[in-house]
């Protein structure tokens, strides 16, 4: 088991509470999301949602992980952590328009384009067409759209005959969409608008003003729960569709999280690559936005070194990843001055006049790659903690924190900052740079400060990968983008943009 869910049962009862909460469930009967790392020729289990070779994503309880993990042929459970998204000249500079009205016509026609994100506006014009010619746009170019999140239903036959294809969630067929098109009701609906932005950039059509790069592409399109299963299975689903249809796909990713040993080599990352195999199959991975966020700290630890995190919520999770012989002790002193100090080979808990802290130190089947996991529940925002390490035999350690929503370490930086599935092997990582600093919006003329055109987005993350391989392999406009806006979305009237139907976002994208 990893150490975020061995912390359930070698915690005593009065931290459990804690524990289920970094989980993210009320009870430990509540099914949580999980990876399976199986031994060769192992056979499926109750759970299993999505196989990709000897890895597995499933949803149990807490009881039935552990009964699972005493079976001799699994070989790891890793919790699957949530993933958050990342977010007119764009196109041109790119050089898409060369490509549509070119000797090659590349407008991605024949090709399936694959979203897996926050779900998308079907109403949108980018996404519609007018196949009859009476200037309504009553075809919709989206050929399934599964929603994760809700509802139940609608999957179509090449998905779930097979073993560990997880039929949760509602499938929604184009048929079904041209119905919702004529009566004006948008189903599962992008009210996050993340989705549908991203959609427009990639394929959307010329309808709306602003079209993406293959505006001819058909889209297959997930709605996902945001967890990195959920993101796994979306993937799938993409290419098991483009099968059906006997067409290339490509997905697009702009989510992605760190809580992975960010160098390929995690389960999550090591499934998005094994998707990538076969022919006409491509990821592409937005490399993050914190490349001005300080959730990264690293280097080599030969002496007593100490730093210092700074939780900007209720709750943070930070891990630190260093590869065999290198041993560590690691020591916590809590904003009120409580200490706890856990050896190589012991995992602990504390309950502080500052909040709830569990710190294991026992190490992972990984091989030699080792983590040391942290976790705060109950602390206040600003409140420093320091975690010391002191080397029992010295070597290189990596540490993150999950989310630069979760707070900062006040010595990081923001290199090795590529965003997870982004340091995946067979994924094309793209980060941003700066195409657009003023438009006129719905509030008037608006000019975002801190950018210089041309220049590498300064929130766009860097790598390279913790073992060392450059990330990512290739920028592209991130700052600012116009693109389609979801009509079920707030958006800020100085992002808005005055047709109504765009919208500015900035983000690796």
């Amino acid at each position: 088991l990893d150490p975020m869910l061995r912390a359930f049962f070698l915690s005593p009862p009065d931290l459990q509470p804690a524990v289920l909460s970094t989980l993210g469930v009320e009870a430990p009967e509540l099914p949580i999301s999980v990876f399976v790392e199986l031994a060769d020729n192992a056979t499926d289990f109750p759970g299993l949602r999505t196989r990709v070779g000897n890895l597995a994503t499933a949803s149990l309880t807490l009881p039935e992980i552990y009964s699972l993990s005493e079976r001799p042929y699994v070989l790891q459970i890793r919790a699957a952590r949530p993933v958050e998204p990342l977010l007119d000249y764009s196109v041109p500079e790119v050089g898409a328009p060369a490509l549509w009205y070119g000797a090659a016509s590349a407008t991605g026609q024949g090709v399936i384009v694959g979203i897996v994100d926050s779900g998308v506006d079907v109403l949108h014009p980018a996404f519609r067409v007018d196949r009859d010619g009476d200037g309504f746009l009553e075809s919709s170019r989206i050929l399934f759209y599964w929603d994760q999140t809700e509802g139940s239903g609608g999957f179509p036959s090449f998905w779930g005959d097979e073993p560990g294809e997880g039929r949760y969630g509602r499938v929604y067929s184009q048929h079904e969409l041209e119905g919702y098109i004529r009566t004006g009701f948008s189903p599962a609906p992008d009210t996050l608008g993340h989705g549908t932005h991203v959609a427009g950039i990639a394929a959307g059509g010329k309808a709306a003003g602003f079209p993406g790069v293959a505006p001819g592409a058909d889209l297959v399109v997930v709605k996902t729960n945001f967890y990195e299963d959920g993101v796994v299975d979306g993937i799938k689903f993409v290419f098991e569709a483009a099968k059906f249809l006997g067409r290339p796909a490509v997905v697009n990713l702009s989510l992605g999280g760190h809580s992975g040993p960010h160098d390929g080599k995690g389960p999550f990352e090591r499934m998005v690559s094994g998707l990538v195999e076969g022919p006409g199959r491509l990821i592409v991975a937005a490399a993050g936005n914190e490349g001005a966020k300080k959730i990264h700290v690293g280097g080599e630890i030969s002496a007593r070194t100490t730093w210092t995190i700074v939780p900007a919520s209720y709750s943070l999770v930070a891990r630190f990843w260093y590869e065999l012989p290198a041993r560590f002790s690691i020591t916590v002193v809590s904003p009120s001055n409580e200490t706890l100090t856990v050896f190589p080979g012991q995992a602990r808990g504390l309950t502080t006049a500052s909040g709830i802290l569990w710190l294991d130190n026992t190490g992972t089947s990984l091989g030699a790659t080792q983590e040391v996991f942290l976790s705060l529940t109950g602390v206040s925002s600003g409140a420093a903690w320091k975690v010391t390490l002191e080397p029992v035999l010295p070597g290189r350690v990596n540490g993150w924190i999950e989310s630069s929503s979760m707070g900062y370490f006040l010595e990081g930086d923001g290199q090795m900052t590529i965003a997870e599935p982004g340091n995946a092997e067979r994924v094309i990582t793209v980060g941003a740079y700066v195409t657009k600093i003023s438009w006129n919006s719905q509030a008037g003329f608006f000019r975002a400060e801190g950018y210089e055109l041309y220049a590498l987005a300064p929130f766009s993350s860097r790598g390279p990968t913790r073992d060392g391989r450059l990330k990512p392999e290739i920028t592209a406009p991130g700052a600012w983008i116009a693109s389609a806006r979801s009509r079920d979305a707030r958006v800020s009237p100085w992002y808005a943009l005055p047709d109504g139907l765009n919208m500015m976002l900035a983000g690796t994208s």
